[in-house]
């Protein structure tokens, strides 16, 4: 008796099995590094005044208009922002004086028109109709207290602000995230800026 061959399968569960593979394989590469030249950061800095440390930021104009348009939809956006002081020591390994994250929470209520925002260390909503004070909440943290003082290293010390940004939709899931990266040809996820700073 002749035995038949097992069916082929269709082109639609082909399609699907190659893409879960990819998203598999892209799930399992590292992050390329990020850019300080393509960067969503602008700006960051280091502030001092008496005996406290201040870090502050700002996003580019290119990622607060992308910000704007993307809570027209009404989804929650979390702005999370990573920043590590490194003093830098010529004849023996930098040190990291302090790294401290922060996450900023920011909605568009639709019927209301009114922005809700929350910082992560508070945890109590804020509410505001102004659109520039909501960007800035997100766009622009300053005055961020650093948990760590400075050491003391005279005028010739000298230390590195390294900054990270990150944007996320909340309501977006790893897998659309990944995809997502995937159709815009791998591009990194976070963007990264470093300053170099000297104590006055």
């Amino acid at each position: 008796m002749r035995r038949s061959s097992p069916p082929l399968p269709s082109p639609t569960l082909a399609a699907l099995a190659l893409t879960a593979a990819l998203l598999l394989v892209a799930c399992s590469l590292p992050d390329p590094p990020a850019s300080s030249t393509n960067s969503a950061l602008a700006e960051t800095s280091l502030v001092r005044q008496g005996e406290k440390s201040y870090v502050q930021a700002a996003l580019s104009l290119v990622t607060l208009k992308e910000i704007s348009d993307l809570l027209q939809n009404g989804e929650p956006l979390l702005a999370n922002y990573r920043f590590r002081l490194v003093l830098i020591r010529p004849w023996m390994p930098d040190q990291t004086v302090v790294e401290q994250t922060l996450s900023r929470r920011l909605k568009l209520h639709l019927i209301t028109r009114r922005f809700e925002m929350v910082e992560e260390a508070a945890g109590q909503p804020v509410f505001t109709a102004d659109a520039e004070t909501a960007l800035r909440f997100v766009g622009n943290p300053r005055y961020i207290p650093l948990r760590a003082p400075l050491p003391t290293t005279g005028k010739e010390g000298r230390f590195l602000l390294q900054t990270w940004f990150r944007l996320e939709q909340e309501g977006v899931s790893q897998i659309f995230r990944t995809l997502h990266r995937l159709l815009t040809f791998w591009r990194p996820d976070h963007s990264f800026r470093q300053s170099e700073f000297r104590p006055s």
